[in-house]
């Protein structure tokens, strides 16, 4: 605008490449479920690469997670030039609130707009480590859980690809982050938690725990000899010397 006078448009238009959105399909994806980035921008190429990293990540810190996604021409569709739409398809993630970041050809930009992806993030047992027989509540903590939701507790062994599903009811559920199931008892072993958000799929929770206890034991010599000398191993979690054990008779209770 000169003095006086109006404003004037000038030509061509100017463009900043970058990008302008970030989708994520299906919108709300669950935990460990494959889900598509959908990353719209101008002047976007297979120079670029991306990376998703936890919210809260500092920008400093993206320059390692751009390693992970490289962009290639499969990826790219211009419908209006040079509108471009980057299609990065077959990420899992785990539960929680992700940033993308973005590295257009050298060039470092900010991570964008967080998104979530639902379900158990992780879980707790109260008491921490349940004896066989035990009663013990199993808490799970994460984001959009609801009543169309399932959860189990499988032998690690077995994992969740056999998962039992058991119904996430309004008695169980705190709010949408918190579900709580007390009156758990379980026998000694190792068990993974598995929870399945909207029906979306199963995925496993944190680590494996253990439930102490003996799990069974075996002889030396098998069988044994009446009379003779034999060694008696018993196998399980969590055996210390404050434990007891005794040998009775089949028609004696312990």
């Amino acid at each position: 605008q000169s003095a006086g006078s109006h404003w004037t448009g000038l030509t061509p238009e100017l463009q900043v490449q970058g990008v302008i959105r970030l989708r994520a399909a299906p919108p709300s994806p669950g935990s460990m479920a494959n889900l598509t980035l959908l990353i719209d921008g101008l002047g976007l190429t297979v120079a670029d690469a991306v990376g998703v990293v936890p919210n809260g990540t500092e920008q400093q810190d993206c320059p390692s997670a751009t390693s992970a996604y490289p962009l290639v021409a499969g990826m790219l569709t211009s419908p209006d030039p040079p509108h471009t739409i980057a299609t990065v398809p077959g990420l899992q993630l785990p539960a929680g609130t992700y940033r993308l970041c973005y590295r257009l050809g050298l060039t470092l930009l900010a991570a964008h707009p967080a998104f979530d992806v639902l379900g158990v993030s992780k879980y707790a047992l109260m008491p921490a480590s349940p004896w066989q027989g035990e009663n013990f509540t199993l808490a799970m903590t994460g984001l959009g859980l609801s009543t169309n939701d399932t959860y189990s507790v499988m032998l690690a062994v077995d994992g969740c690809a056999l998962a039992q599903p058991l119904p996430v009811t309004e008695g169980l559920l705190t709010g949408s982050d918190t579900v709580h199931v007390p009156g758990q008892a379980l026998p000694a072993g190792r068990y993974v938690v598995c929870y399945n958000v909207g029906r979306q799929g199963w995925a496993q929770v944190g680590p494996d725990f253990a439930v102490q206890g003996p799990t069974g034991y075996a002889t030396s010599p098998a069988p044994v000899p009446q009379g003779g000398n034999f060694t008696l191993l018993v196998s399980g979690h969590g055996l210390s010397t404050q434990d007891e054990w005794d040998v009775v008779l089949a028609d004696r209770p312990c």
